[in-house]
């Protein structure tokens, strides 16, 4: 029960589809986005990492309901643990993930919280 909350959510891939992560393990299954919600969503665009050769299908196994997740009118949540690539962007306008893999020639990420309901650009940083 902890693993989803330290390490993420992990879904199977469709039988017969792989692929190599970023250290060239070839695995079958992917972290999905923490916020959001899979119905309607591809295992391409949920996956939190952005690897071009995962497929365009629906997210087919999923049974949980669609208040499960982070709704964009919840509080604020910064969060860390998804090892994401590329440049820092938001996740929703309540929402952001500031693990920008540092440790591996990434970002180091930041976001100044003032008292504003929705993220601000002005207020997210990185080196």
């Amino acid at each position: 029960m902890l693993d989803p909350v330290l390490k993420g959510l992990e879904i199977s891939l469709p039988d017969g589809i792989e692929f190599c992560d970023t250290d060239a393990v070839v695995r079958n299954n992917i972290h999905i986005k923490l916020l959001n919600n899979p119905r309607n969503m591809t295992y391409k665009s949920i996956c939190v990492e952005p690897f071009e050769s995962l497929p365009d299908l629906i997210v087919d196994q999923y049974n949980g309901k669609s208040d499960d997740f982070y709704s964009i009118s919840d509080k604020i949540v910064l969060f860390v643990h998804n090892w994401l690539r590329g440049s820092p962007s938001f996740v929703q306008k309540n929402s952001n993930c500031l693990d920008y893999s540092t440790a591996k020639s990434g970002y180091l990420v930041a976001y100044r919280l003032d008292e504003e309901t929705d993220l601000n650009s002005n207020n997210f940083f990185f080196v």
